[in-house]
C-alpha cells in the first residue's frame, strides 16, 4: 500500500478522504476514468437523442424559426448544468454509473463550482475533445479534471462502500 497526499492505491482502487463539516473524514472511492466515459457517453445519447427527436417534431410541425432552433439548442448547452445543479452533482449518466460530484472540503458543491465545472468543461471537452480532460484525470492525485481543479471537486463512486477515517471533533495540539 502507498500513500501520496490523501489518495491511497489498494488494489488499484483510488481513494480520497474528505473531512465534512463536522470535521469527520470519510473515505470515497475516486471514480474511474472508464466510469467518467461511460457517463459521458449515456449523457451524449440522450442528448442525441433529443436534438434528433426535437428536429423531427420541429419538421413535423413545420416550424423553421430561427429562435426555435436556438431555443432548442439551449438545452444541450447547459444540460450538464442544469442536471448537475438539480440532480445533486449528477447528469442523467452519473446517476446510471452511480458517480457523484463532490467538493473535496466536505461542504456541498455550490452553483458556483457547477458553474465552474460547466465552463472550463465548455472548452475542455468540448471544444478539445475531452483530451486535457482525460489527462488530467489520469494524472492528478484526486482524478479532477481541470473544471474541478478550478471548482474544488471531484467526482466520487457513489456504490462503494463509504468509510469514516476519523470522528475527532477537537484535537489536543502539541505544545
Amino acid at each position: 500500500m502507498s500513500h501520496k497526499g490523501n489518495r491511497k492505491i489498494l488494489f488499484f482502487m483510488q481513494t480520497v478522504n474528505i473531512s465534512t463539516t463536522q470535521n469527520v473524514g470519510i473515505q470515497f472511492e475516486l471514480a474511474g476514468l472508464g466510469d467518467r466515459i461511460v457517463a459521458s457517453v449515456i449523457d451524449g445519447a440522450i442528448l442525441i437523442s433529443y436534438m434528433i427527436g426535437a428536429g423531427l417534431l420541429m419538421d413535423y410541425l413545420g416550424l423553421d424559426s430561427t429562435w426555435m432552433l436556438i431555443t432548442l439548442a439551449m438545452v444541450p448547452f447547459f444540460y450538464h448544468l442544469i442536471c448537475e445543479v438539480f440532480f445533486n452533482g449528477q447528469s442523467i449518466g452519473k446517476k446510471q454509473m452511480k458517480i457523484r460530484v463532490v467538493r473535496l472540503d466536505g461542504n456541498p458543491a455550490s452553483l458556483g463550482a457547477y458553474v465552474m465545472r460547466w465552463m472550463l468543461r465548455l472548452i475542455e471537452v468540448n471544444i478539445l475533445m475531452g483530451a486535457p480532460a482525460i489527462v488530467s484525470i489520469a494524472l492528478t492525485e484526486n482524478g479532477q479534471r481541470l473544471g474541478d481543479m478550478a471548482a474544488g471537486t471531484t467526482v466520487v463512486k457513489l456504490s462503494g462502500e463509504m468509510k469514516a477515517t476519523s470522528h475527532t471533533i477537537v484535537q489536543r495540539m502539541e505544545e
